[in-house]
């Protein structure tokens, strides 16, 4: 849900409507900025541009590159515990959970990787004619 502030004061009353309609009960709330998710057009230029000539170049399938692509710049490692048990498990985040900055750095870094790794130059979205 949305709320508007103005001069450190609420002008939409939208969350007050929705919580009076709750249940009974203890709830938790969080507060963030929203955040522009990454555009149709950085996902074109991704697909079409970025992916489609990696896979030219290596003979292997689209969405086969992207995994290996997301797994390599998007994943982390985290300490989770189980009975007691400390276990190292290594997250698989989605390029559709990423900011429009955020996608733009995950496609410079394949862009780098690609012409360091590979020896492949992918066009700029600019040389792409695509506007991200």
């Amino acid at each position: 849900m949305i709320v508007n502030l103005q001069n450190g004061k609420i002008i939409s009353t939208d969350w007050q409507r929705y919580i009076t309609a709750l249940p009974d009960g203890q709830y938790m709330a969080t507060i963030h900025k929203p955040r522009a998710k990454r555009s149709l057009n950085q996902n074109r230029y991704y697909w079409g541009v970025v992916i489609a000539h990696i896979v030219n170049f290596c003979g292997q399938d689209a969405e086969d590159i992207h995994e290996y692509l997301a797994d390599l710049f998007l994943s982390e490692n985290k300490d989770l515990e189980l009975n007691g048990v400390i276990r190292r498990v290594r997250t698989h985040p989605t390029t559709t959970k990423l900011s429009t900055t955020q996608f733009n750095e995950y496609i410079d870094s394949v862009r780098s990787w690609a012409a360091w790794e590979l020896d492949l130059r992918i066009p700029s979205p600019k040389e792409a004619n695509y506007e991200i």
